[in-house]
């Protein structure tokens, strides 16, 4: 371990310094976002704690998101996340009532979220009402429902 009188600690090992292993999930300790995320500032970057560990191990990212299988959004166990789109993000976090939106069943207006009538769409992020949309956007072309 590096102290104040030697060169730069190493990444990993300052890393696991911030995390509490139990059975399953390793728990990050550091600082963590309003939504229960870990972050750290490596180098003068901030990244988030779960797609740190996760490029260390696995390579980078790029665009994809880094899924929790346990849904726990401090967990930093490698063996615990996994790359997906943000597509299959969005789908495993309301399957898993994770999301902020996943126990509504209704759109403000009343139309059941269906999956005929549900709309999901990363430029807008979330889920939207198909028949709201075909209303405030008659001359639109139809959106593609996403699965």
């Amino acid at each position: 371990m590096a102290n104040q009188y030697t060169a730069t600690p190493d990444p990993l090992e300052r890393f696991m310094e911030k995390v509490f292993k139990t059975k399953s999930c390793w728990i990050w300790l550091g600082c963590i976002n309003n939504h229960g995320y870990g972050k750290l500032m490596l180098g003068g970057i901030q990244h988030k704690s779960h797609r740190w560990i996760y490029e260390y191990y696995n390579g980078p990212l790029g665009n994809f998101a880094c899924m929790h299988k346990c849904n726990n959004p401090a967990c930093v166990n490698p063996d615990h996340l996994e790359a997906g789109t943000l597509k299959e993000n969005s789908i495993y976090c309301v399957k898993s009532n994770r999301h902020f939106q996943a126990t509504k069943t209704h759109c403000k207006n009343g139309h059941e979220f269906t999956e005929a009538n549900t709309i999901l769409r990363h430029s807008v992020k979330g889920r939207h009402c198909a028949e709201c949309h075909k209303i405030n956007h008659p001359k639109r072309l139809p959106i593609l429902h996403l699965k």
